[in-house]
């Protein structure tokens, strides 16, 4: 079995552009205007994304994936209220972002830190 790793792949100039290395979104947009990427141009597909693979030989369990995830952060998102604990420095995805340490996987260097807080519960 041959395995490509999705990091790197993400990273190639010649599709992604000579700013492949950093966060911009616009690149997934159709009709994003100043991307030189060929996403941009192209519009983006399911095969942008490889964690699940493409083709006749993709992972047979990737609807059954991506359901349980809506469900589980729907669930998250219903119940519980996010926010940064006192002390982390910066706001939101900024202050998220500084944590990331790249490795073979991307985890935050210390662990996420993330105070949830149970929302009240909902009455008929």
């Amino acid at each position: 079995m041959v395995g490509m790793p999705s990091f790197p792949m993400g990273r190639v100039p010649e599709y992604y552009g000579q700013d492949a290395a950093e966060f911009v979104p616009e690149r997934w947009l159709k009709g994003a205007g100043g991307h030189e990427g060929k996403q941009a141009a192209e519009g983006g597909g399911p095969a942008d994304v490889f964690a699940f693979g493409i083709g006749p030989r993709d992972c047979i369990g990737r609807a059954l994936a991506m359901l349980e995830l809506q469900v589980v952060l729907a669930t998250l998102v219903g119940r519980f209220s996010f926010a940064l604990p006192p002390g982390v420095k910066g706001e939101g995805v900024a202050a998220l972002e500084a944590m990331v340490c790249y490795h073979i996987t991307l985890h935050p260097r210390d662990g996420l830190k993330l105070c949830a807080t149970p929302r009240a519960p909902l009455t008929a």
